[in-house]
């Protein structure tokens, strides 16, 4: 017996040039025979392995193919502890972060677990990546299902050989929460959203929000469910942003909630609406947009013979003093001057 540490990498997929890749461990009869095994419990002789993904690599293959993936040998050991002290040495936090690496935080789970009926009898037993390999589930479901105290796969699991079933709930838990990074990196998971709330010092309405419309929050994209790589659609993405439009010559045009930026920019595509802010840097033709809001804003106020009045520089302060409906305000941001008896001229440093 011989234990290996393996590189999986995918051909088809690559960030910044470079191919995307698994790092692991297995242990081998012969280590110069490729036996199937890509890792994460995937064989490309046994397509039920990967059709029903679980993780970053799994979703990868069903999307690329077995043929897009190749596993090379990097290290050969005789002893296991040996072979754990190498890899242990390649995943480090600054290695799992990385945007073209399939490994993640939250796969690092591996202890022995008792599985239990739901009258608390105990029915079975055996390691993580054991556990995994049978039910085709992710890793940190069942550190969920272990620290929450609640039913997964219609069974209880604990670290020790005995439970008290009074102190477990039946039903499952789905408050699950991953953070991917801007790329779409996995990074980070969590099974509650006060853990979640806490980590990203937002509220749980933020959380929900977020997940809602896979906005960016605090820096992070956060969604229930596990993928290869997250993409944010563009339509959920954008639907309630506010756009800020200028021309290149640094003039302000106006602010834009929503769809309504799609007439200015003549651009009636959200998918082309996220290219030309993350492909072409916001600029199209002689304009610029950007989801920055200016650091200052100045409302002039005249009346209709054009008499300046007063200066605010605060959108409030105009709305409550004039009582201006928010939609009457959207109208003036975009340009519209005239309301009631005044002239508003809206400005941005």
């Amino acid at each position: 017996m011989k234990y290996i540490i393996y590189l999986t990498k995918c051909n088809k997929e690559k960030i910044d040039g470079k191919c995307k890749i698994y790092v692991g461990m297995k242990s081998v009869i012969n280590p110069d025979e490729f036996d199937g095994y890509l890792s994460n419990n995937i064989n490309i002789k046994q397509p039920a392995s990967f059709m029903y993904p679980k993780t970053p690599l799994q979703c990868a293959v069903k999307k690329y193919g077995v043929e897009s993936f190749e596993r090379i040998t990097l290290y050969e050991f005789d002893r296991l502890r040996d072979a754990k002290r190498q890899l242990k040495e390649i995943l480090t936090p600054e290695f799992l972060r990385q945007d073209f690496v399939y490994n993640s935080p939250i796969d690092d789970y591996n202890e022995y677990l008792y599985q239990f009926d739901m009258n608390g009898k105990l029915v079975n037993s055996g390691s993580v990546s054991k556990i995994t390999s049978v039910f085709g589930v992710h890793p940190f479901k069942l550190q969920g299902a272990v620290a929450t105290k609640t039913a997964f796969l219609n069974h209880y699991w604990s670290t020790e050989p005995k439970i008290n079933v009074e102190e477990y709930s039946p039903n499952p838990y789905s408050k699950y929460i991953f953070l991917y990074t801007p790329a779409g990196k996995l990074i980070n998971g969590f099974y509650n959203y006060d853990a979640c709330s806490k980590f990203l010092g937002i509220s749980i309405d933020d959380i929900e929000e977020a997940i809602k419309t896979q906005q960016l929050t605090a820096g992070y994209y956060l969604s229930p469910t596990v993928t290869n790589s997250f993409y944010s659609k563009p339509r959920r993405n954008y639907s309630r942003s506010t756009f800020y439009l200028y021309k290149q010559t640094g003039e302000f045009i106006g602010a834009y909630v929503g769809k309504d930026i799609m007439l200015p920019l003549a651009t009636f595509s959200w998918k082309k609406i996220k290219n030309i802010l993350t492909l072409y840097d916001g600029k199209k033709d002689d304009l610029y947009v950007t989801l920055t809001a200016p650091k200052t804003i100045r409302i002039d106020v005249y009346d209709l013979s054009g008499n300046f009045i007063e200066q605010f520089t605060s959108e409030r302060e105009v709305r409550n003093k004039y009582n201006m409906s928010v939609a009457k305000f959207k109208q003036i941001v975009r340009g519209n001057k005239y309301y009631g008896d005044h002239i508003f001229i809206y400005n941005t440093n």
